[in-house]
Order: structure tokens, then C-alpha cells, then sequence
């Protein structure tokens, strides 16, 4: 139609109405390649804010699993405080039994810190990580990214450390483990799930015990290794909870209309 209109105006050599002719295809294409450039940033901010909730979702859990870890590890080393200084005293009150022989059960058990990491795999594997446009968020996501992948480089040493401590007490204690379900009890209780009674199944000579000053250094020293994992564990929350916040208040831009 544009076209025909274009020859005739040509034929009748009307140069004004050829001149308003490519004006107008001008303009047409102009506006469709704005509209075109509109709906790709529609989909590219949509995708964004998707995948930041997502992000969201991922470090919130994070956070939140470490936090529950940290706070286990407080009840632990509370309960290695009270073997040591039972050991030291050389005696052991009734209602400190119990928490007395859960600490040598739990003695070196630790986790460290997690990340959910699918969402930041699926934008890596899809090209997509460019996609947040927030760059202190995309570095505090790799900051994160970076120290849980230190956490699992260190971790056997850690584990390298502990063992020789873990292995000598191991020889002074006895668990009678009689059936599986007294074995899930022990494990569910370490996670505050079950009143378990961990002196009925616990043999030991606290008169052994007591003068046995590298069972006590052993103990100490686990305790020790608990104190310092706790911190870096602590610290990396402290992180997820910095990036979380920067998280929401991009999302929060969005949905002001940035």
C-alpha cells in the first residue's frame, strides 16, 4: 500500500508527498524497533526480579540452616564446658549426668556453613548471571560463593586435626547401643527433637577420666576448634543477612516501578 503510494507520488513527481512518505516508514520502523527494545526490557526486568526471589529464597534458607547449626553448637560446647569442669572437680551432680555424657556423644560433631547454590547454577549455566544488574549484589553472592568453597577445602583439615583428639577419647567412653532406635534417638536429640537419656547407655571411670590429663586436653582442645568454626560460621551469616538486605531492597525498586 506504502509502496504504491510511494510510486505514484513519484510518477506525479510530488516530491513533498515522497518526502512524507519515507518520513512516515521512518517513523513506523523508529516506533516498532522502541516498541520491540520496550517488551525485551519488560522480559529482561521481569526475568531479573525472578530470579533475585528466587536468589532470595536461596540465601534466606542458607542463612537460616546456618544459624540453626551455630545455635547447636552453643548447646554443644555448653555441655563440653560441663565435662571439663566436672573432670576438673572429679565429680559429676545427678541432674548433670545426662548432659554430661551427651557432650562425649556429640564431642567433635560440626557442619559448616551452607549455601543453596541452584539458582546461582542455573544462571551460570544459562549465561543469565549478568542478568542482576545490582553489582554489589552480584559480588556479595560471589563473596558468599567463595567462602563456603574455602569451608569444603578446609574441612579435612579440620577433620585431620580433630581425629588423633576424637580417637583418644573414644577409648575411655562406651555407648551400649543395644537397637537402631536407641542409635536415632541419640541423633534426632542432637537436633532438639527427642528427650533421649543419654547416661543410661554411657559407661565410663570418672576416676579415670579425671586423672587422665590428656583426656581432658583432648576435650579442651575440640572444644577449642568448636569456638573458632562457630565464629566463621557466625560471620558468614552475618553476611547472608548483609546480602539478603540488598536483595530486598532491589526487589523493593522494582516494584516501585525503578
Amino acid at each position: 500500500m506504502l509502496l504504491r503510494s510511494v510510486t505514484k507520488h513519484v510518477k506525479d513527481q510530488n516530491w513533498f508527498a515522497v518526502a512524507l512518505d519515507f518520513f512516515l516508514v521512518v517513523v513506523g520502523v523508529f516506533i516498532g524497533l522502541q516498541v520491540n527494545d520496550w517488551n525485551a526490557q519488560r522480559v529482561e526486568q521481569s526475568l531479573e526480579q525472578e530470579y533475585l526471589e528466587r536468589l532470595r529464597d536461596d540465601v534466606e534458607e542458607s542463612r537460616n540452616h546456618t544459624k540453626r547449626v551455630t545455635t547447636d553448637w552453643l548447646a554443644q560446647i555448653d555441655h563440653l564446658n560441663l565435662v571439663i569442669d566436672s573432670l576438673d572437680k572429679c565429680e559429676i551432680a545427678d541432674d548433670e549426668k545426662d548432659d554430661f555424657a551427651e557432650g562425649l556423644y556429640n564431642l567433635g560433631k560440626f557442619e559448616l556453613a551452607y549455601l543453596n547454590t541452584s539458582t546461582i547454577e542455573e544462571m551460570k549455566s544459562t549465561g543469565r548471571l549478568g542478568i542482576i544488574g545490582n553489582i554489589n549484589i552480584r559480588d556479595g553472592l560471589s563473596q558468599l560463593e567463595k567462602q563456603i568453597f574455602y569451608q569444603e577445602r578446609v574441612e579435612p583439615q579440620i577433620i585431620a586435626r580433630l581425629s588423633p583428639h576424637l580417637g583418644y577419647v573414644s577409648q575411655s567412653i562406651r555407648f551400649k547401643l543395644t537397637n537402631l532406635n536407641d542409635a536415632t534417638k541419640m541423633t534426632e536429640k542432637f537436633w532438639g527433637d527427642e528427650d533421649f537419656k543419654f547416661s543410661n547407655v554411657t559407661s565410663y571411670s570418672l576416676d579415670t577420666l579425671c586423672s587422665d590429663s590428656k583426656f581432658i586436653a583432648s576435650i579442651s582442645f575440640v572444644r577449642g576448634a568448636l569456638f573458632e568454626m562457630m565464629d566463621w560460621n557466625t560471620r558468614i551469616a552475618e553476611y547472608m543477612d548483609t546480602t539478603l538486605v540488598k536483595i530486598e531492597e532491589e526487589l523493593d525498586e522494582m516494584r516501585d516501578g525503578r
